[in-house]
């Protein structure tokens, strides 16, 4: 996750400094568009894999508790 953050980080960085067209900065933006949407895509899989594992958990957790057949 940390390199589109990396990403977005330094883009925005480098076209306060240097940019000095609007088609650079253009560029430089459709760029930064595409890793914040890289890194708001990774962020949902990680809430999915959360909600799974909370899901796992619960499970575990309830059979725990069963008492045994006799």
């Amino acid at each position: 996750m940390s390199q589109p953050l990396t990403t977005l980080e330094c883009g925005l960085e480098l076209a306060i400094r240097h940019d000095t067209t609007l088609a650079q900065a253009r560029h430089r933006l459709k760029a930064l568009q595409e890793a914040a949407q890289i890194l708001h895509q990774r962020l949902l899989e990680l809430r999915m894999l959360q909600r799974a594992s909370a899901l796992v958990d619960r499970g575990s957790l309830a059979r725990s508790h069963k008492s045994p057949a006799t």
